[in-house]
């Protein structure tokens, strides 16, 4: 997801990174309480994203969970 031209994405184990200002690495800028895949991440002000749904654990059951991801 982009947000003020800046791409973010969430790993599985829960991480969120941004795309560093080089553009040629990433680096980490919060971790979601609730782990997911295949979720939404939608931008709620310039510096906060939600976590919408997703699939949860080893057996990917869904969750209706929503979580907000201060940026700093």
């Amino acid at each position: 997801m982009s947000l003020n031209d800046t791409l973010y994405f969430t790993a599985a184990e829960g991480v969120v990174y941004r795309l560093n200002d080089a553009r040629d690495g990433w680096e980490q800028v919060a971790t979601l309480t609730t782990p997911r895949i295949f979720h939404r991440l939608v931008d709620r002000s310039a510096n906060e994203l939600i976590a919408l749904g997703g699939g949860v654990g080893e057996a990917i059951e869904g969750t209706t969970s929503v979580e907000s991801i201060l940026l700093e």
